[in-house]
């Protein structure tokens, strides 16, 4: 609701959900994966993000933070890439195959998404041996181990998405 109220009223098809999600992000000021606020929006986005990649209502284009590679904001600009990358396969209005170095950008993505998802699979196998030796376990481990793969879910999806492009 916070994030449809933010969008007013919506005349197009769409429910205004990502929208204001995603330009919260946005309007969050420099990116600080640490963030806990930041951390739980992104994870409030993630089913949406993928609509953000079909919706034309939805400009994802955020930038990475210095140094970070695999991070949550690195993850939701892969979805970014990927939206410029679908939009750029349409070309203007839906028609024809857009641009032509489309395909070499789809494999520089598809790899920079492969290589992020070892990276969160690590990060997963690693909490999963955590979550084992946890007797009872922690709140906390329950809800990092629920995001880590989360993430990692959304990176299958979004690798899966760019396998259709190339």
């Amino acid at each position: 609701m916070a994030c449809q109220s933010l969008m007013g009223l919506n005349s197009g098809a769409w429910t205004g959900h990502s929208e204001g999600a995603i330009k919260l992000l946005k309007a969050r000021g420099p990116p600080d994966p640490d963030d806990m606020f930041e951390t739980e929006l992104v994870m409030c986005v993630r089913a949406p993000a993928l609509e953000g990649i079909f919706n034309e209502e939805i400009e994802m284009m955020l930038p990475d933070p210095p140094g970070s590679r695999y991070s949550e904001v690195s993850v939701l600009n892969i979805v970014s890439q990927t939206q410029s990358l679908i939009r750029r396969w349409s070309g203007p209005h839906g028609l024809g195959l857009g641009d032509a170095t489309i395909v070499e950008d789809a494999k520089e993505c598809y790899k920079v998404s492969q290589d992020a998802i070892e990276e969160w699979r690590a990060i997963a196998t690693a909490m999963d041996a955590s979550m084992e030796l946890a007797k009872p376990q922690p709140l906390a481990l329950v809800h990092e181990h629920a995001r880590v793969h989360q993430y990692l879910g959304l990176l299958v999806a979004v690798t899966i998405i760019l396998n259709c492009i190339l």
